[in-house]
């Protein structure tokens, strides 16, 4: 695991700070953070569907791909890591929703197969 607390730029922190934490961003909601268990509902801004979930010809979902890019693009040079290929993005907001946290779970079956990375960008908020 690599814990990194460094590699956003200014413009980026900015760009989290003034549209993903404003008012006016578009958040879904997500009945059950994991398939076939009991519903813990949270909210999310699709970027990047899964492969499977992809019509053809499609790749970014959202407006906020290239930014999302840029975001991977720093991590990975901040950690000397290469990027071949990107399955899924999304931008997720929990609360308190009456459950302490979500079930262990496996976010994709071919994570079985192929070597993988998930990059959480975890702001905490005092409400």
């Amino acid at each position: 695991m690599i814990i990194d607390k460094d590699f956003l730029s200014k413009e980026q922190i900015a760009y989290i700070e003034n549209h993903i934490f404003s008012n006016d961003f578009p958040w879904f909601i997500e009945n059950r953070s994991v398939v076939g268990r009991k519903n813990k509902p949270f909210l999310k801004h699709t970027v990047l569907r899964r492969p499977e979930e992809r019509e053809e010809g499609e790749y970014f979902r959202s407006y906020m791909g290239k930014f999302c890019l840029g975001i991977l693009d720093n991590f990975a040079k901040n950690n000397t890591m290469t990027i071949i290929d990107v399955l899924r993005i999304s931008i997720n907001l929990t609360y308190n929703n009456g459950y302490e946290k979500c079930n262990v779970h496996q976010d994709h079956e071919y994570n079985r197969i192929l070597p993988s990375q998930t990059l959480f960008l975890n702001c905490g908020v005092n409400l």
